[in-house]
């Protein structure tokens, strides 16, 4: 038998050698970090050489950081990649050297030795950082707020930052670049160069040296020091608080688009919104807001529960592309004025409401062109809510307009007032036509000019129509409503003798819809068929009747009809499922996204109908096809189900 002499570790032996590896780390990690720290420094020093290798490229000169940083990203330096790996190392930019440093604890350094001024203010240096500096100025990268208060330079990049206060107390050259918000300025002593964007630049004070504008500011005051507009600059608006105190110096007067002087308060907080809401103007007749491009369009809703209000078209805008407006956003209360231009690819109303309820305005729509692309119910205004007149002057409407009810290249439906009560008003037209096409896909009402010319019981629409204005178009519908030139339902209008003749049934090209319903199938769906169909829209109506608190039907409330919501499907089979089953409906007074929708889950489908009371009504599916190339095909409808009041 063998015998085993292995012998184990004693625990002498273990300390000892746990001890022997201690001293070595104390001894090597150090070395090894220092290894490491150097690698880390060299590394960062080849960066800086490298982006000022791209710099050199440039051959005008970087007035911001952004200017250097788009050159340095031009050669695939972008802002992440441009950060020390040494833990005592930052990349800076020194913006009087016009290049790239490097500092290495307290020591900056110039790779290669590009410095040729040797006295470089701190403050003239810039750093990458998610908050401002007291020492350098700062590009902020990775904000973690939008408000900021410095007193040195700053770029905002690409940050989206509400406002940047700039108080400066010492004889400072700062720079300073937005990218939208408020700037103001208190600093009586300092120069400011001022770039990119800013909707409002308040200047409390700046120095004799002045505030340099090198960007655009939308709207800009200035209280006390001296304004030079630059050849790049540009505002809105000007406002000199107090001649006495301030000098405007500029040789680029045209950038000003107006200037204001010696003017109230109240004076400059109107003078401010035409600014930086449209494109200038106060909103007076003599000085209306201006309007130059969708923004400004949208903007108009910011003014409804203002007075009545004045709108023009900016002089040189000829056209106003119109395919991203959003749906039913704009609220006009007063007039407006196209100046000639042409509003293109319409994909919905221009206007959602003229007028303001219950109000007696005397509105004006003109000289404008509205070509529309529209496939759920469209006109240059969706709802006329004026009890005096609204004129429509100079407009001409072309294009393709479909939709489901009401349908009309003017206006869809009016009323006066928002409760469904109605009102008597009056619309007139001068030297306005229409030659769109209209398709009204569930055989509602439609005419050529207006909708729905609701007013209700016991009041009157009086429609008063030129020679000029006429409807010569081609009209589509499924039914046997007759079909007008001017207004779909006559009751209550009040015609002049000019118009009587147009009023009557449209003998102009009127044709019949194909229809092909969508049916229902055994397991609950609902589905669509149609060889030639390249895309199917489906459109969801309530037509639905109001109750007041004590179950009484309100007046001139029954049989209001509202769109949905609409969806439009392009992946089809021979039989397309156009909407999932419908075991039960709920009519639901209550706003969604402060407009009308529907939900469908589980079989149960909510129909959201506004802020309205106790409610009956029906809801219906209706369907419309057309082929690859977009044009109509057929339209069809079913009745999802009917609501008793309960």
């Amino acid at each position: 038998m063998k015998k085993n002499n292995k012998k184990g570790f004693t625990i002498v032996e273990l300390v000892v050698v746990i001890a022997v590896i201690g001293i070595l780390a104390a001894v090597l990690i150090p070395t090894f970090s220092n290894i490491i720290e150097k690698a880390n420094k060299s590394s960062d020093m080849q960066l800086v050489r490298n982006l000022n290798t791209a710099l050199t490229s440039n051959v005008g000169e970087e007035k911001t950081m952004q200017e250097a940083l788009d050159v340095a990203d031009e050669f695939g330096y972008n802002i992440a990649k441009i950060n020390a790996k040494a833990s005592e190392g930052e990349i800076l930019w020194d913006s009087v050297n016009q290049c790239f440093v490097y500092l290495d604890g307290k020591e900056l350094k110039y790779v290669p030795d590009t410095k040729t001024v040797d006295d470089v203010d701190e403050y003239k240096l810039w750093q990458i950082a998610s908050d401002v500096s007291d020492i350098y100025s700062t590009y902020l990268y990775k904000a973690t707020k939008t408000e900021f208060t410095t007193s040195k330079g700053i770029d905002v990049g690409s940050e989206k930052v509400n406002s940047i206060t700039y108080n400066g107390s010492t004889e400072q050259e700062v720079v300073i670049r937005t990218n939208g918000g408020t700037l103001t300025i208190n600093a009586p002593n300092d120069t400011i160069h001022h770039y990119g964007n800013a909707s409002e630049v308040i200047i409390e004070a700046v120095a004799g040296e002045s505030f340099h504008e090198f960007g655009k500011a939308d709207f800009t005051q200035i209280k006390k020091g001296r304004y030079v507009m630059e050849e790049t600059g540009s505002t809105n608006a000007l406002v000199v608080v107090d001649t006495a105190n301030v000098v405007v110096a500029t040789d680029n007067a045209n950038n000003i688009a107006i200037k204001h002087e010696n003017k109230t308060q109240e004076q400059i907080e109107e003078i401010k919104t035409g600014a930086t809401l449209f494109a200038g103007g106060i909103g007076t007749e003599a000085d209306p807001y201006l309007i130059a491009d969708v923004e400004d369009l949208v903007n108009i809703t910011t003014t409804y529960e203002k007075d009545y209000t004045y709108y023009k078209v900016a002089n040189g805008v000829s056209e106003i592309d119109c395919a991203e407006l959003p749906r039913g956003i704009i609220k006009l209360r007063g007039s407006f004025d196209g100046n000639g231009v042409k509003f293109v690819n319409l994909p919905h109303h221009l206007f959602r409401t003229v007028g303001y309820q219950n109000q007696n305005d005397e509105i004006v729509l003109q000289n404008f062109d509205a070509t529309f692309n529209a496939t759920s119910d469209a006109a240059v205004v969706r709802n006329i809510f004026n009890s005096g007149k609204t004129t429509f002057k100079n407009i001409n409407v072309h294009g393709y307009i479909e939709g489901n009810y009401n349908m009309g290249s003017f206006y869809n439906y009016g009323t006066a007032n928002f409760d469904d009560l109605g009102a008597s008003y009056t619309v007139e037209f001068i030297n306005s036509k229409s030659d769109a096409t209209l398709v009204c896909t569930t055989g509602n009402t439609i005419g050529g000019m207006l909708g729905h010319g609701y007013e209700g019981s016991g009041n009157t629409l009086t429609i008063n129509m030129d020679a000029n204005s006429k409807y010569t178009g081609t009209m589509y519908t499924n039914s046997g409503h007759e079909v007008m030139a001017m207004c779909s339902v006559p009751a209550n209008c009040m015609l002049n003798d000019e118009i009587m003749g147009s009023y009557k049934k449209y003998t102009g090209n009127v044709k019949k819809l194909e229809k092909i319903e969508p049916t229902k199938e055994s397991n609950g769906y609902y589905i669509a068929k149609h060889d030639e169909a390249a895309t199917i829209k489906i459109s969801i109506n309530a037509q639905v009747t109001s109750y007041d608190e004590n179950g009484n039907q309100i007046t001139n409330s029954s049989g209001i009809t509202m769109i949905l919501g609409t969806k439009m499907i392009t992946k089809l089979s021979d039989s397309t499922k156009v909407l999932d089953s419908v075991n039960s409906i709920q009519i639901i007074n209550e706003l969604l996204d402060d407009e009308i929708g529907y939900t469908l889950k589980g079989g149960v489908l909510k129909a959201y109908v506004g802020d309205r009371d106790a409610l009956s009504g029906s809801v219906t599916l209706y369907v419309t096809q057309y082929d690859v190339n977009g044009s109509f095909l057929t339209t069809g409808s079913i009745k999802l189900g009917e609501v008793v009041k309960a």
